[in-house]
């Protein structure tokens, strides 16, 4: 009767701190939007502003077959677009006199309603391995950030969508033990390609993704018919968003046209580094074409050969390791990967690297210094493509726009990506009992097969 008893009250506390934490969410959730509401009504940086504007106003006067033919530049596959054609059409309902502000207000909200998104996702993945203080703590480290606030409600982009989605996709993987292992699967591959069809960034996890079907002997048979259909779902929702766009509707083509949209914005910044702080910038200024040699090959040759190496060394390691928590390491690894080692990156693109960083957090402290570190570059980073802005659209004399702070910016660069090396380093190092979490109070088992 006793124990029965404290079982109860056991319980009840539970309960009652599972309630505490919501609300504490909650609070933090409205905190980060409060925050926002603040910088949404800056001019941010303008060319991308104007261009998202440009575009909503385009989508809600034409229709989606004509939408690339009549806007004078779009360097985006069709995904978003299906966000600011609401955009569009809500701005036509809410200002009839067509006041710009509220347009300004209203591009840069998907952004900022995702950040908290991405925070909710946060506190759900680390409340997996840690406590609740542990997970509200990653969420505060996320929506109180300034670079994450300073990019969705400052500058007006929209990583925070592209990267939530793949963040949204790491978790539904994650969550496909717990029940429902077909169905979730194959909705963190829609989610994964719903990212891809905004931003490319996140096609670096597709081979995660991929070794996840084959990372547990006892569950395999399930993952494998999950994954396979989840390709094809994947795969057929990007026809149905991709064929509304294409100007014959013709859904043969529809992936050829696509691929011709990608292949556009990937040669529209041909460039060693589009002022990002990574391997590229080290020793060179930004800006500078990545056909330029290193011995024998062109700068874009040693990007992709980098990370296809890392790639190959981080998936060995995760079939190894086969753990919940090497899936989330693993997915960090290649996202930063990407962005440390690839030509052509924007300073914004380390975004998902930072966001799986964060979620790697309860499992070393090494994860949280990195998180730290690599907000800080960013949000350098931010006011550095900013003032680059300014420089070039002023033509400011005698300042190099393509080397404004080479005391700064080179150093910065080689403390990410010594950063990413270590990080890298200690998990191709690591054997399986050093893959523990530092977080108390764990909700999930830590080495839950993954």
């Amino acid at each position: 009767m006793s124990t029965s008893k404290a079982e109860l009250r056991s319980g009840v506390r539970a309960q009652e701190q599972s309630a505490s934490a919501t609300l504490w969410l909650w609070l933090l959730l409205a905190a980060g939007f409060v925050l926002r509401l603040l910088f949404m009504g800056n001019e941010g940086f303008r060319n991308d502003v104007s261009s998202f504007e440009a575009w909503a106003l385009t989508l809600a006067n034409h229709p989606f077959s004509q939408f690339y033919s009549s806007t004078s530049f779009a360097d985006y596959p069709p995904g978003y677009f299906y966000i600011l054609w609401i955009v569009g059409h809500l701005y036509t309902l809410l200002s009839p006199h067509g006041n710009l502000d509220v347009l300004k207000y209203l591009v840069k909200l998907p952004a900022v309603l995702m950040d908290l998104a991405d925070g909710a996702l946060l506190y759900a993945i680390v409340r997996r391995f840690a406590s609740q203080m542990w997970a509200l703590g990653v969420a505060a480290l996320f929506v109180l950030n300034p670079a994450m606030i300073f990019i969705s409600a400052a500058w007006g982009q929209v990583d925070s969508i592209s990267s939530g989605l793949a963040l949204l996709g790491v978790y539904l993987l994650l969550r496909s033990d717990d029940e429902r292992t077909v169905t979730r699967i194959l909705l963190a591959w829609v989610a994964l390609a719903y990212s891809l069809l905004i931003k490319p960034q996140a096609a670096v996890l597709i081979p995660l993704f991929i070794a996840f079907a084959f990372a547990s002997q006892e569950r395999r048979r399930l993952r494998l018919l999950g994954t396979a259909a989840g390709i094809v779902a994947a795969v057929l929702f990007a026809l149905v968003l991709t064929v509304p766009f294409h100007p014959s509707g013709n859904p043969v083509d529809a992936f050829s046209w696509l691929y011709g949209k990608y292949n556009f914005g990937k040669n529209v910044y041909a460039y060693n580094s589009v002022n990002a702080f990574n391997l590229w910038s080290i020793i060179h200024p930004f800006w500078r074409p990545d056909s330029e040699p290193v011995f024998f090959l062109p700068q874009y040759g040693w990007g992709i050969l980098l990370v296809g190496a890392a790639t190959i060394l981080t998936l060995v390691r995760y079939l190894q390791a086969r753990t919940q928590q090497a899936l989330i390491e693993s997915a960090a690894l290649l996202t930063l990967a990407f962005y440390m080692l690839s030509t052509r990156m924007h300073e914004r693109y380390i975004y998902d690297g930072l966001i799986f960083t964060m979620a790697s957090i309860p499992f070393a402290r090494r994860y949280f210094w990195a998180a730290a570190v690599f907000s800080l570059t960013l949000f350098i980073n931010l006011w550095y493509s900013l003032l680059y802005l300014n420089v070039v659209t002023n033509r400011t004399p005698g300042v190099d726009a393509a080397d404004m702070w080479p005391m700064l910016t080179h150093p910065l660069s080689l403390i990410n990506v010594a950063i990413f090396f270590y990080l890298g380093y200690v998990f191709l190092g690591q054997t399986g009992e050093e893959t523990t979490t530092i977080a108390p109070q764990s909700a999930a088992p830590a080495q839950a097969p993954a």
